[in-house]
């Protein structure tokens, strides 16, 4: 793996695939897992599949399945395609990104 990151991620994305286990959870995790293939995002995104109606409802999504990429619900109620899910990624890419903390980065002494 390399240690590159994706334009404007300094620490990475985090993408939550929320459903019950079936198929249309199934096809979002399908299509969410090309994509990334696709762009060549595998080493800078975190996927976190949660199954629990509880996390679900607390996230705001009523209506599983559900693809929430850096904390925005991007989609609800359907499964997307592979396409769809790339534009999502690119416009995630493009947004500025923080570092965790809100913090500047450490200035190198010398």
């Amino acid at each position: 793996m390399s240690a590159r990151a994706a334009p404007g991620y300094r620490f990475g994305m985090v993408i939550d695939v929320l459903g019950l286990p079936g198929d249309a959870t199934a096809a979002l995790a399908s299509a969410l897992d090309e994509a990334i293939a696709e762009l060549g995002l595998g080493d800078v995104v975190a996927v976190r599949r949660i199954g629990d109606p509880g996390l679900m409802i607390a996230r705001g999504v009523r209506k599983p399945p559900a693809l929430i990429i850096d904390g925005t619900v991007v989609c609800r109620g359907r499964a997307p395609s592979a396409a769809e899910i790339r534009d999502y990624l690119r416009a995630a890419e493009a947004q500025p990104r923080p570092s965790p903390s809100g913090d500047q980065p450490p200035k190198m002494c010398g």
